[in-house]
């Protein structure tokens, strides 16, 4: 009877287990389905992206260096601006000793407070709830950086 209740406890226990590890996938997964959406999964080894829409949905605009003013249509963006119409956000920079996360700021030349800080390899978007609603559309610069600090919003990676 005991040996009954032992194997019914262990796989509870085991259910669980691979429940937890489902859910606890990291927030900097790769997008893998682009659903109807015109989106542009993609960003350059060594590039900070910014998408437009949720779901990495275009215009997309990229950049390898700091900018301090995202209102200049500087970067990769065509038609416009991203300034704070940044909904998906992804760091594809490159392994670097304190420069290697990027903080948006809610201003240009870096100011106003940090709206969203990404650590290198993380892919952070509002439709799959993998960023904080804190730093939907308020994005006007970025600079490359050290680690991100408490009490700066960012996902733990």
């Amino acid at each position: 009877m005991l040996h009954k209740g032992f194997r019914a406890l262990a796989a509870v226990l085991l259910m669980a287990g691979a429940l937890m590890v489902v859910l606890a996938q990291p927030a900097s997964a790769k997008p893998a389905d682009a659903g109807a959406l015109a989106v542009d999964p993609s960003c350059p080894s060594g590039y900070f992206c910014v998408w437009f829409l949720e779901g990495y949905g275009t215009p997309k605009w990229q950049d390898i260096d700091n900018d301090s003013d995202w209102h200049n249509g500087m970067g990769s963006l065509a038609d416009g601006t991203i300034a704070d119409d940044d909904r998906s956000w992804a760091n594809n920079g490159v392994p670097c000793a304190g420069c290697d996360h990027v903080r948006v700021y809610q201003d240009i030349n870096q100011s106003g407070g940090v709206t969203l800080c990404i650590h290198r390899g993380q892919w952070l978007d509002m439709d799959s709830g993998t960023a904080p609603w804190i730093a939907a559309d308020r994005g006007s610069s970025h600079r490359w950086g050290g680690e991100c600090l408490a009490g700066e919003p960012h996902i733990p990676f």
